[in-house]
C-alpha cells in the first residue's frame, strides 16, 4: 500500500537488543470523515525527491512524506502519539526535529 500523510513524525523503538524506526502517520478529518492515524511496521530505506521523503516500510508499504509536514497532527492523532509514548516505559519516542541527511541513514 502506499500513504500520503497530511503530517507525520519519526518515531525511535528502543528494546533491549535493536534500536530501529518508524513513521507515524496522521490524516486530518473533515465534514464527513474522521481524523486517522497510521504506524508503519518499520523503516528500512528512505529516498527524498522534490521535497519528498520516500520511506519504504519493512511490510512492502511506502509513505509520501512532505518535508513541511514534519511534526503536523491533530489534537486526537497527537493524543495517540503521546499515549504510545507514555505507555512504552521509555521505549518509544518522537524525534521533535527532522534529523538532516535521511536518505544515507542506517536504518
Amino acid at each position: 500500500m502506499n500513504y500520503r500523510p497530511d503530517g507525520w513524525f519519526l518515531i525511535q523503538v528502543t528494546t533491549p537488543t535493536e534500536k530501529f524506526y518508524k513513521i507515524f502517520a496522521s490524516w486530518f478529518g473533515g465534514y464527513l470523515t474522521n481524523d486517522a492515524w497510521r504506524m508503519n511496521s518499520g523503516i528500512n530505506k528512505c529516498e527524498y525527491e522534490d521535497g519528498i521523503y520516500k520511506f519504504y516500510g519493512n511490510s512492502g508499504s511506502i509513505y509520501y512524506c512532505h518535508e513541511n509536514n514534519y511534526g503536523r497532527v491533530t489534537a486526537y492523532n497527537g493524543n495517540v502519539l503521546q499515549n504510545y509514548i507514555e505507555n512504552s516505559n521509555g521505549r518509544i519516542q518522537a524525534i521533535p526535529f527532522l534529523p538532516d541527511n535521511l536518505v544515507n541513514y542506517d536504518w
